[in-house]
């Protein structure tokens, strides 16, 4: 219960917040209405509806809620003109790798956005899941002695410690002006070196996320990725 001193427009938005993170990880609610009858198609949906939100509501901070939420931006992290073009130029040399099947990406220098080939709401949303549900666990482990992790070397963020991309969050864009019509479906790979964190968004399709991957992340893109991070430091 909030006090009626608090903007109704902030809560709009953070029930709005809350559908999107929704559609993002699980679709839309009329993806879910599947079943023989009215009865079944609404039980399929609540119970889809439960399974994610006893699981959300657990995460948002309503008590720190405000205009930001109503406005939903983010705040990027300036580099020089040399290093953003820089990160660009290698942006597009990996969406252009065919076997990676990489086609859009995040790229973040201590969990700030420093640029993103994404539409901004579901960016917003995106790195919401990142600031207060995956880079916390993450970097919690990362500094812990015992989590053996080499920072010039780099690994993939996962929710465990287990570095594995089997269970890497399958998400649903529905972005760039699109109404109505068929969601964009990807796997979200992200790979942390130093302080750079590259949140890359795959093609959807058996094996994108296998060992040949991996190895070409780590052994090919990772040093890269570590360049670009001294050169910001």
């Amino acid at each position: 219960y909030y006090p009626d001193d608090v903007h109704e427009a902030v809560f709009q938005k953070v029930i709005q917040r809350a559908y999107l993170n929704f559609r993002l990880f699980c679709n839309t609610f009329e993806h879910h209405l599947v079943g023989d009858s009215l009865d079944v198609k609404t039980e399929n949906l609540r119970t889809k509806l439960d399974n994610f939100y006893m699981k959300y509501l657990l995460i948002i901070s309503l008590q720190n809620a405000d205009i930001l939420d109503a406005i939903q931006c983010l705040q990027y992290k300036a580099v020089p003109h040399t290093t953003f073009f820089r990160i660009v130029n290698f942006i597009n040399m990996l969406t252009s790798i065919k076997n990676l099947r990489i086609k859009k990406c995040i790229f973040l220098f201590n969990q700030e956005v420093v640029y993103s080939s994404i539409n901004p709401l579901d960016l917003f949303v995106i790195n919401e899941y990142m600031t207060e549900c995956l880079f916390p666990k993450f970097f919690q482990l990362r500094n812990n002695q015992s989590y053996d992790i080499d920072q010039n070397v780099g690994c993939f963020v996962t929710e465990n410690e287990r570095e594995s991309l089997a269970n890497a969050p399958k998400i649903y864009l529905y972005g760039d002006g699109r109404k109505g019509g068929e969601c964009e479906t990807y796997r979200m790979a992200i790979y942390n070196i130093m302080d750079v964190s590259l949140v890359m968004l795959v093609e959807d399709v058996e094996e994108a996320l296998g060992d040949e991957f991996i190895n070409e992340i780590k052994c090919s893109i990772g040093p890269q990725i570590g360049m670009i991070c001294k050169e910001i430091t």
